[in-house]
């Protein structure tokens, strides 16, 4: 009888020692990240300048601080979702929306902020007449896109055209 169970604490410990690899490995995932720039030159710490009691400190030209803001960086798309949004579009084109929509799903699940595939999926339902779904995923989609972009634009006429009844 203490066979089964030493089998059952080696099945045990091989199991926990599995999930706290497994755990390890997700603690640390690295992302690629742009690096850090900064428009200062220099390359360590200034010391913090002093001045004697009774001296002010020294003015500031205005034209120094005249600072333009960065550039937004925009983030790298990620290869799988590009190729999961080109399917999920040619399975729209096709007609073939619920295949359409999971395509597209799977996509989300690599990167939840891609509009343009919540307007795949929206414009799915639409044609699904599914409206109540449509402008669930319009919402998310504009929630993602950038003010005035073509998807942006996109959703707002599937918006529209929800709000309209088709």
């Amino acid at each position: 009888m203490n066979k089964p169970l030493s089998i059952n604490k080696s099945f045990s410990l091989v199991l926990i020692a599995g999930l706290l690899s497994l755990m390890i490995g997700c603690a640390s995932t690295t992302y690629d990240l742009p690096p850090v720039t900064d428009s200062d030159t220099s390359t360590g710490p200034q010391p913090a300048q002093t001045y004697p009691a009774g001296e002010p400190a020294p003015s500031i030209d205005s034209e120094e601080t005249d600072l333009q803001a960065p550039e937004p960086v925009l983030p790298s798309t990620n290869p799988a979702v590009t190729s999961l949004t080109n399917q999920a579009r040619a399975q729209y084109n096709t007609r073939d929306y619920q295949t359409a929509i999971a395509t597209a799903e799977r996509g989300l699940r690599i990167d939840r902020r891609s509009p343009e595939l919540y307007l795949i999926i929206a414009q799915s339902y639409v044609q699904l007449a599914m409206p109540q779904r449509a402008e669930q995923f319009v919402q998310q989609g504009l929630r993602y896109s950038p003010s005035g972009s073509a998807v942006a634009e996109a959703l707002l006429r599937v918006k529209e055209a929800v709000s309209s009844g088709f």
